[in-house]
């Protein structure tokens, strides 16, 4: 019963969390958001929250994404691919909202404003396209692999005779 009771108190909170963090619609429209209040005064913790996520994300990628690379070079394009979309979310955000980056030492941070924006977001939507070309062409070779073997053993059907 203990368990229960704990289960769902964790499930509200986590449902508060997420209503204060996503303020969409016209319902919630005027309420205070998480993003506004809490992140400008605590901007480490997002910024840990951030690369926490963008760590799973490497991790599981370099692991699931690419099964039929070697595992150094899935774990190599998986980083690279992470990686520059994380230095876009930390340009993207210096150019919007410096303040949340503030108390944060990049140190590459003078090199990444150097990048015109549009740049980075196109090295990152190459790799995209790259994964998404290249797990697609997987697929399709598998299908048309289990189609042939599926029809291998199957005796083609007598051709029509023409009656004269």
């Amino acid at each position: 019963m203990l368990q229960y009771i704990i289960g769902w108190g964790c499930l509200l909170t986590i449902l508060r969390l997420v209503r204060r963090w996503n303020q969409t619609g016209q319902k919630l429209a005027g309420e205070s958001d998480i993003a506004r209040t809490f992140f400008p005064a605590h901007s480490l913790v997002l910024w840990v929250a951030v690369a926490a996520t963008f760590l799973d994300l490497t991790y599981r990628l370099s692991r699931r994404g690419f099964r039929e690379l070697a595992p150094w070079l899935a774990t190599l394009f998986s980083i690279f691919l992470c990686l520059s979309a994380f230095l876009f979310k930390v340009t993207f955000t210096n150019a919007e909202t410096p303040e949340l980056l503030k108390d944060i030492p990049i140190p590459i941070k003078k090199q990444l404003e150097n990048t015109p924006l549009l740049t980075q977001a196109r090295v990152v939507f190459l790799g995209l396209g790259l994964a998404l070309g290249y797990n697609g062409a997987l697929e399709c070779r598998k299908t048309r692999n289990n189609n042939k073997r599926s029809d291998a053993g199957k005796i083609a059907p007598p051709l029509p005779s023409v009656a004269r």
